[in-house]
């Protein structure tokens, strides 16, 4: 067991946890700038531990919550990291036209 789940095994009760994975799990960028939806994501990520156990996980699951926009700009691109991901998201401000302020 790693220290995020024996954290939240220890210090959140089991409907707190249902909770929290069900608003991971249903989590989209709509109106939020990448940056932001970025830390949403890792923030939540930590109650839904097993569906995002591997990096490409990660990768996947973030993809599928941003704007239709932006998925759509990704789709010839296969990132190794989420890292790699959010970098490009953030990038195709200048290609939608986007303001900035939109993707910080």
């Amino acid at each position: 067991m790693d220290f995020h789940e024996e954290f939240e095994t220890r210090y959140y009760l089991k409907q707190y946890r249902r909770e929290k994975e069900q608003e991971f799990l249903s989590l989209q960028q709509e109106n939020m700038t990448v940056l932001k939806y970025k830390r949403w994501f890792q923030d939540f990520s930590i109650f839904a531990s097993a569906m995002v156990s591997t990096e490409q996980h990660q990768i996947d699951r973030f993809r599928d919550g941003l704007r239709r926009e932006l998925m759509r700009g990704l789709i010839i691109f296969w990132p190794e990291t989420v890292g790699e991901l959010i970098e490009v998201a953030q990038s195709l401000k200048t290609v939608l036209g986007e303001p900035q302020e939109m993707f910080r």
